[in-house]
């Protein structure tokens, strides 16, 4: 499998720089498919591809989040959606996807 654009892996370490220190320390990075992924411990909490990031949160989230137009449903490949998973648009000011992606850290690190 190729590696990961370099915009893909900087996107990613812009998101995670934006985050508090609390929840970077709760943080590894990886990948998922090829693209630059970020983990609480083993569970997949973003990843990022092109000007897209995908991001685990409770189902109750993910459904509010689409509901209030901020996020669509992560549909990877074209495939279904995913119940606990939104997708966002990295454009312009990340902050506010701090609290989508603060939440997602706090949801994995809180589920076995």
């Amino acid at each position: 499998m190729s590696k990961a654009p370099v915009a893909d892996r900087q996107s990613l370490e812009l998101l995670v720089a934006s985050l508090p220190e609390e929840v970077q320390g709760q943080l590894r990075m990886g990948s998922m498919f090829g693209w630059p992924a970020a983990y609480v411990g083993k569970k997949l909490a973003f990843c990022v591809k092109d000007d897209k990031v995908g991001i685990k949160v409770s189902e109750d989230v993910a459904t509010q989040l689409i509901n209030s137009g901020t996020a669509i449903p992560f549909r990877p490949y074209g495939k279904p959606p995913m119940r606990e998973w939104v997708e966002m648009t990295i454009s312009g000011d990340v902050s506010r996807m701090i609290p989508v992606l603060t939440a997602s850290v706090d949801f994995l690190a809180n589920t076995n």
